[in-house]
């Protein structure tokens, strides 16, 4: 009898790092509403057992709130390149920005393929869409939008990161305001 008996067929193929699917809520918020102004992010990753909220503040003095749902979903990539590697893993990454969501799901995938550069392409974010970009096709990522304020608890708690992250921008605060890493 080999080692693989106890294990399901459908099982056997599979890689282990798509045993687990990476689940991702971002949020973005700019102080007040106003734009540009003083921008936060947050960001909770689910992956088995182990959960992570992150967040923080602005890198750049002046935002808007799109900016900082791009930087949310950014800096939640960048966590899992950081914490579990460069393998490829399955993700979802759920966002209450129907402007990062339809951007990442219709206008990206067509402006590479067509070997355009998003930086003139997109009029503001393009920069930030790139980095985004660069860091999702790495992986296996649905991007889904989720309704504002629908009681979906990993949302509300990364809105709540995202402006704890625009107070302390404004007041001259931390750039990184919540972090609880995954187990190594």
């Amino acid at each position: 009898m080999n080692n693989f008996s106890r294990i399901p067929s459908s099982e056997l193929n599979r890689p282990p790092m798509f045993n687990e699917i990476i689940r991702i809520w971002t949020d973005g918020s700019c102080l007040g509403g106003d734009n540009p102004g003083f921008g936060g992010w947050g960001a909770i990753l689910k992956y088995g057992d182990q959960e992570a909220a992150i967040g923080g503040a602005s890198d750049i003095e002046y935002t808007t709130s799109n900016r900082m749902e791009l930087l949310a979903a950014i800096k939640a990539l960048e966590f899992v390149k950081r914490k579990l590697g460069c393998l490829p893993y399955v993700m979802i990454i759920n966002s209450d920005s129907t402007y990062l969501v339809n951007t990442m799901k219709e206008q990206m995938g067509p402006i590479m393929n067509k070997g355009l550069d998003p930086r003139q392409v997109l009029e503001d974010d393009g920069d930030l869409f790139l980095r985004l970009w660069l860091l999702s096709s790495e992986h296996f990522v649905q991007w889904r939008w989720v309704r504002i304020h629908c009681g979906l608890e990993e949302n509300e708690i990364a809105e709540s990161m995202a402006k704890r992250g625009s107070r302390a921008d404004a007041n001259g605060g931390a750039r990184q305001c919540g972090f609880q890493a995954f187990a190594s």
